[in-house]
């Protein structure tokens, strides 16, 4: 029998190489949405939402719900899409957190190919202009638009932020800067694979961009603004992969990961087929900035245009010291090759003595593990993490706080841990450790 769940699973995650966002998720039988939010700088960003649990219908869970459902964002990565969270078959972080009882939606970053949209440019023909972005506009525009439809959309008083690798780097950034508009519509933000410090980023082809000015001078040259302009998914690699696993293997190496044993293997040719949707030349830089100065600084546009900008010759820094006393989660991979576990951990720093470090995990996996794992330690973290700062709705008839998944219990241990930590850091007394090289969890 589990050769037959296993066969099953295989075959579901290879069908998905060939479908977009709103046939993979009908199909695996979960209800489906699809929204569209507006930006105050123009950009029209798509969102999709999976309302409840597998085999329900979106108007009766609205019905049912209404305000009382809780709400989660996940949020992609850089060059990705809102298909992260859904190309792991039913083992999709996705579907676990709908299956769980959570109104889950999933955004997908502007100039990607589902938000490839603006009130008056078009990213076609005014591309210097469209393309001007980089993970800090999508944290000054689209994470307050996003937040601000979502929470209109629901009636729920706040929500939780599940992000992975650009999509930390952008909450981050948003939290810093606009922290009095988020404390209170923001209960939780778990941050998967965290990218805000890029010292020790080891990747290769990562290092070559840094090391090299050849390729981004070519490409303002040529008016190549855009990042990977591909506008649906690739069925050529699918097929590719089929007959050349190693392929894929290698494309991953490339890409995050030298060790690929943590990542599964049936949901490889998937993930592929939908890599990569779009992105701006200029957020690339902005990462590259980050790499070569060794620092979290808004864009650096040059003196002269840094003092139009901001007032001052040098980009000014992004204070993450503004997120005090604010819950947030840092789940981390050892093997991870992008978000590297020693610029994780001077981020565990940084939280931890602004008492808003409230649960900290390392696992021996890597940048992609987060997204198509084959184990679900990981995913059942998130769900306790959740659980805690943002309980399900539950009708009193059924006489209990929190629905059990049928593939993740709940760990009573490490929801017992957080509302310890939780209640340190309301009374303000939450304790640092000196020796961070040994913190595990709080």
């Amino acid at each position: 029998m589990q050769f037959i769940s296993d066969a099953m699973v295989s075959l579901s995650s290879k069908a998905d190489s060939f479908k977009n966002i709103n046939q993979i998720v009908k199909s695996h039988g979960y209800p489906f949405e699809k929204h569209h939010y507006e930006t105050k700088d123009g950009n029209i960003n798509m969102v999709i939402r999976i309302s409840g649990e597998k085999g329900t219908d979106s108007l009766k869970n609205i019905e049912n719900n209404g305000p009382k459902k809780s709400v989660v964002i996940l949020q992609h990565g850089l060059n990705c899409s809102a298909t992260d969270w859904i190309l792991n078959s039913h083992n999709s972080l996705a579907f676990i957190l709908a299956d769980n009882g959570y109104d889950v939606w999933i955004n997908n970053s502007r100039g990607n190919r589902y938000s490839r949209n603006h009130v008056t440019l078009d990213p076609d023909h005014d591309k210097k202009q469209y393309w001007d972005y980089s993970f800090e506009e999508m944290a000054k525009f689209d994470q307050p638009a996003l937040f601000d439809f979502v929470l209109n959309k629901t009636g729920a008083k706040n929500v939780s932020y599940v992000g992975h690798s650009q999509g930390t780097t952008q909450m981050f950034c948003a939290l810093s800067n606009n922290m009095d508009y988020f404390r209170s519509r923001l209960n939780l933000f778990v941050a998967l694979a965290p990218v805000v410090k890029l010292d020790n980023c080891s990747n290769s082809l990562i290092k070559l961009v840094k090391d090299s000015k050849t390729i981004e001078q070519m490409m303002v040259k040529y008016g190549l603004y855009e990042l990977t302009p591909l506008k649906s998914n690739k069925k050529s690699v699918a097929y590719l992969h089929r007959l050349l696993p190693s392929i894929s293997d290698l494309g991953i190496k490339l890409l995050s990961d030298e060790d690929t044993s943590e990542i599964n293997p049936k949901s490889i040719e998937a993930f592929m087929a939908h890599y990569p949707s779009g992105t701006s030349l200029k957020t690339l830089l902005h990462f590259k900035q980050l790499m070569n100065r060794r620092e979290f600084r808004h864009f650096d546009y040059g003196k002269e245009e840094n003092l139009k900008r901001y007032g001052q010759e040098d980009a000014p820094m992004i204070p993450l010291e503004n997120i005090d006393d604010f819950p947030v989660a840092l789940i981390a991979g050892t093997e991870d090759k992008l978000a590297d576990i020693e610029d994780v951990r001077w981020l565990r720093e940084q939280m931890a003595k602004q008492g808003s470090l409230i649960f900290y995990e390392e696992h021996k996996i890597g940048h992609l593990a987060f997204l198509i794992p084959k184990n679900l330690i990981v995913y059942q973290q998130v769900v306790n993490l959740l659980k805690t700062f943002n309980p399900i709705y539950v009708p009193a008839k059924e006489g209990k706080l929190f629905k059990q998944s049928s593939s993740l219990a709940a760990d009573d241990e490490i929801i017992a841990q957080v509302q310890q930590v939780q209640q340190q850091i309301d009374q303000k007394q939450i304790l640092i450790e000196d020796n961070f090289a040994k913190l595990k969890t709080f």
